[in-house]
Parts: structure tokens; C-alpha cells; sequence
């Protein structure tokens, strides 16, 4: 393992931590924004783990959560923006067990 890997490794560490702050003040609002931080969380770690081992394996897995993680900022990011107000059409969204926010029907 090169210092380079272990710098990048222990840069991604940091990513990491503060994504899974992210995700817990994310408890009070929708799945989906939850679920982002949750899968970004997962994709700093394996990447961080994949610098460490050098594992290609650990990698790709770190790329399969980062796909996850953009389609659903993107659609928790189209949905939070296209309102009745200003939109012909919603996107259906899920509030978390806790959340004060209300189904609309």
C-alpha cells in the first residue's frame, strides 16, 4: 500500500463520518433522503476499505452504491421540487415513521 492509497483512504474515512451525521439528522424527513445518505455512507466506506486492501471487488461494490445513491437524490430531488404549486403533476414520496410531515391525498 502506497502513502497515496492511505491518504485517499483516510480522506474518504472522513466523507464517510460526516455522511453518517447526514443521515441521522435525516431521521424526521422522507425515505428517500435517508436511504441517499445511507447508500453514500456505504459507498465512502467501501471505497475507503477498497483503498486500504487494495480490492478491485471492493470497488466495484462502492460504484453499484453510488448509482443507487444518484437515482434516488434525483428523484427525491425532482419530487421535493415539483409541488402542486408549481407542477401539473407530483412524484409520490414517504415520510419516515417519525416526521411531522403529512400524507397529502
Amino acid at each position: 500500500m502506497t502513502q497515496l492509497s492511505s491518504a485517499l483512504a483516510f480522506y474518504l474515512i472522513a466523507w464517510a463520518i460526516l455522511s453518517f451525521i447526514f443521515m441521522l439528522l435525516t431521521f424526521k424527513s422522507t425515505v428517500l433522503l435517508s436511504g441517499f445518505f445511507l447508500c453514500l455512507t456505504a459507498l465512502f466506506s467501501l471505497l475507503s476499505a477498497s483503498y486500504f486492501v487494495g480490492s478491485v471487488a471492493l470497488t466495484k461494490a462502492a460504484g453499484a452504491f453510488g448509482l443507487i445513491a444518484v437515482v434516488a437524490a434525483l428523484y427525491d430531488t425532482f419530487a421535493l421540487l415539483a409541488t402542486k404549486q408549481n407542477s401539473y403533476f407530483t412524484l409520490p414520496v414517504i415520510p419516515l415513521p417519525g416526521s411531522e410531515a403529512k400524507q397529502e391525498k
